[in-house]
């Protein structure tokens, strides 16, 4: 983690956060993960967001949750995407956007590799779909389709 290694700096995130092998401390886990956020990492900008949703070691700040997951998501983290997807569906942090909604959901669905969650997420995205006009729900199945994880180095 010293040398600026991004998976050191989640897994010491992890390690304050959760109290493995160290005292729980959410200061010493935000610190960690937003360095490894820095460097890139998606499921430490994902967690941020979790920080950040709950209010959690930091003031509760929805936007800026929804600005970690977005990063997190753009990364390819499929927890992010859910969450980014709920928080589009459910207009918290940002205004409420079916049509993002879907789009996340529908990436999300699209590699979770546990079946039951598949489901829900599914069942999510065709919530948005009804929700929609005919000519929103094919431009978001465009953008579902066209979409592609950034490239990090």
């Amino acid at each position: 983690a010293l040398q600026r290694l991004s998976a050191a700096e989640y897994h010491l995130g992890q390690v304050h956060d959760f109290g493995f092998g160290a005292a729980q401390d959410d200061r010493l886990a935000l610190e960690w993960y937003k360095k490894a956020a820095d460097n890139g990492s998606a499921p430490a900008q994902r967690a941020l967001g979790e920080f950040y949703l709950k209010g959690r070691g930091v003031p509760a700040d929805a936007a800026a949750a929804a600005r970690w997951f977005g990063r997190a998501a753009e990364g390819d983290d499929l927890r992010a995407q859910a969450q980014l997807g709920q928080l589009y569906f459910d207009g918290i942090g940002v205004p409420r956007d079916y049509q993002s909604a879907y789009v996340w959901f529908a990436i999300a669905a699209g590699q979770t590799p546990l079946e039951d969650n598949r489901k829900g997420i599914l069942e999510l995205r065709n919530i948005a779909a009804a929700r929609m006009t005919s000519a929103a729900l094919a431009a978001a199945k465009r953008r579902a389709a066209a979409w592609k994880p950034e490239v990090r180095r």
